[in-house]
Formats: structure tokens, C-alpha cells, sequence
């Protein structure tokens, strides 16, 4: 931010989409992003979300993050502050873009990131949720994407493991 006589700070971008209709599938769907986070040491402890689908809280989300504190993709659901999807164990560098996906199904959820093994959990519920948010869960705080987001898709179906796979091969 220009200034005269000292440095400033600005908010971290986020983006939002607060009606999903008549687009999003709340049974079922798949949520993609290609990002890179350059989180720096302020945010080691934090998570930073790429994308999420959520109802405007963290209880209820559907979503793509990095922890930089283990340089590991997570995709996770939660409905109503129940942790139902928890999974992607797969090494996302800091300063590495990665494509990342996350299907959801009740009792069928899938992750990918990179091509690589797809992560799966046969038991869970989806949340009520309400709005697409782009850099953030929420607004704000530690959650907030420090890097580049260069595209996020969705698909109103649960795509198959072998498409999750191919979407997100580098």
C-alpha cells in the first residue's frame, strides 16, 4: 500500500460467494483448487484454507488447506463442528503449487492431491452450508491463504477416485 511516511498492512484478499443456488449440489459434489502458499512463520501454527464451502462458521465446512507447520494438504468436512473428513496426508512444500481435490458423499468421501494416493473414509455426514469462500474459511485471522490461488472448480457430483486422480496430476 503506497503511504508517505510509513509502511502499512493491508487485509488478506477473500473472496465469497454467498448464494450457491443454483449451482452447488448439497448431497454430493467435488471442490478442486490449484494453489502455492507462502505462508511465513507467523502462520506456522495456523491452517490456512485455499477454499471451503461453509455456512459463514468453521463448524460447518467442506474444505481445501495447507499446514505449513508439517508442509501437508488437508481436505476436511465438518458438520456442525463434528469432524467428518479429516484426511491428505500428502507433502505440499511451502512455495509448491499443488492441485488439490475433495469428494463428498455422505459416507463416501475421497482426496487427492497431486496425482497421488486418494484418501477415503466410507462413514460421515455432509454439512448445511451456505456459502463458497475463496482464501479463507471465514473472514480473517490465521486462516487466511498467504500465496496464490489459480483456480478453483466445482463439480455438483462426486467425482470417481481414478478422476480425482487425473484432475490433480501435475
Amino acid at each position: 500500500i503506497p503511504t508517505t511516511t510509513t509502511a502499512l498492512t493491508r487485509s488478506a484478499d477473500v473472496a465469497s460467494v454467498n448464494t450457491l443456488s443454483p449451482w452447488f449440489n448439497a448431497t454430493e459434489g467435488t471442490l478442486y483448487v490449484q494453489a502455492q502458499d507462502m505462508s511465513d512463520a507467523a502462520h506456522a501454527t495456523s491452517q490456512p484454507r485455499a477454499v471451503s464451502i461453509n455456512n459463514g462458521t468453521s463448524s460447518n465446512t467442506i474444505d481445501i488447506s495447507r499446514i505449513p507447520a508439517s508442509a501437508q494438504g488437508r481436505a476436511r468436512v465438518d458438520d456442525t463442528g463434528v469432524n467428518q473428513f479429516n484426511s491428505l496426508n500428502s507433502a505440499w512444500p511451502l512455495a509448491t503449487q499443488a492441485k488439490v481435490a475433495l469428494a463428498y458423499e455422505a459416507n463416501d468421501f475421497a482426496a487427492c492431491l497431486g496425482g497421488g494416493t486418494v484418501f477415503t473414509d466410507t462413514s460421515g455426514t455432509v454439512p448445511a452450508v451456505s456459502a463458497l469462500t475463496i482464501g479463507n474459511v471465514t473472514t480473517g485471522g490465521a486462516s487466511a491463504w498467504v500465496g496464490w490461488i489459480q483456480r478453483v472448480s466445482y463439480y455438483p457430483r462426486r467425482l470417481s477416485n481414478a478422476e480425482l486422480q487425473a484432475i490433480t496430476t501435475p
